[in-house]
């Protein structure tokens, strides 16, 4: 006859009834008499029992009423069991001594708890962290804030660096010295050239985040950017950005060959290379796009989940693998 072994889990309710509620339905079903004989017998054969005297029983006349009222109470929920109604176990609960129990309505709406705990974070946000957990001083930080603030959609700096600048030092609306710019006195345009070096040097520090090429201003920018933060040997991916984008974008490789004086073999390898480079940073991550889809047919799941799963299988990100426009 052949054993085995088998682990099964089992999900089952049932009402336990204590001992106390049970001493005190037995009590209850005696006479005046049998009690008393009930009571004597119980302090003959336990000689720790005694009897209580008059003025202990005059002041546990409350206690003792809440007791009775009490056993009464669960007997009654015990009856209504029995005779197949149901019990309200909320209500017993809170009768009950246990003092931590938090009243729960079960009509009460609540979301998922990944509605409660996620949040969808915005380009904004994700460059504003790199920029507080990258050691800029206070100053810097307020350039790179102002930096991040004027990004479009797609991750590029609308105004020019001249402007952003000149905000940081003066304010939104206001100019010192008044008008366009034309009346700085000798000070404010030492104090704004300092001010626009800065802004420099912070805007190539941001321009490195994630996503990279982000706050470029131009698609050139952002190109040469993720080249030289991606490619060590990129002489032949710098020329073809800087000179023949154009021509890239018509995929005239003969002319850029003969213009570069480059193999054609070359020229095509390097435009594949350039066609995995992400022109818009600002567009949202491909993880987060199959979060969406997913959600939209009733799977949740987390977008660093996805993430996860796409390193384990050696897929490379977004920014590498989108195709160039």
């Amino acid at each position: 006859m052949a054993f085995d072994l088998r682990q099964e889990l089992r999900l089952s309710q049932q009402l336990v009834m204590t001992p106390q509620l049970q001493l005190a339905i037995k009590l209850l079903q005696m006479c005046k008499l049998e009690l008393a004989d009930k009571i004597q017998q119980e302090m003959t054969e336990n000689p720790f029992l005694e009897e209580a005297q008059e003025a202990e029983k005059e002041t546990s006349e409350e206690g003792e009423g809440s007791t009775i009222e009490r056993v009464d109470s669960e007997l009654e929920m015990f009856t209504n069991v029995k005779e197949g109604t149901r019990l309200e176990w909320k209500d017993y609960i809170a009768q009950s001594s246990n003092e931590s129990y938090i009243p729960f309505d079960e009509s009460e709406e609540r979301g998922s708890f990944e509605a409660v705990v996620t949040k969808s974070t915005s380009l904004a946000d994700h460059l504003m962290w790199q920029l507080h957990m990258s050691g800029f001083t206070g100053e810097e930080q307020e350039i790179g804030e102002l930096i991040i603030g004027n990004l479009n959609q797609d991750g590029y700096l609308q105004p020019s660096l001249a402007e952003i600048a000149k905000v940081y030092l003066f304010g939104e609306g206001r100019e010192e010295g008044g008008g366009n710019g034309t009346h700085l006195t000798h000070l404010n345009w030492i104090k704004l050239l300092s001010v626009l070096q800065r802004a420099e040097k912070v805007l190539q520090r941001i321009q490195e985040f994630d996503p990279l090429g982000v706050a470029s201003r131009s698609l050139e920018e952002c190109l040469l950017v993720q080249i030289r933060f991606l490619y060590d040997e990129r002489d032949l991916l710098e020329k073809m950005v800087r000179f023949h984008l154009s021509d890239l974008e018509r995929k005239k490789y003969q002319a850029i060959a003969s213009a570069l004086n480059a193999r054609m073999e070359e020229v095509v390898e390097t435009a594949k290379v350039i066609a995995h480079l992400e022109p818009k940073p600002g567009r949202p991550f491909s993880d987060q796009e199959i979060v969406e889809i997913l959600k939209k047919q009733g799977l949740t799941i987390a977008r660093r989940t996805i993430a996860k799963y796409r390193e384990m299988l050696g897929i490379l990100p977004s920014s590498r693998r989108k195709k160039f426009y």
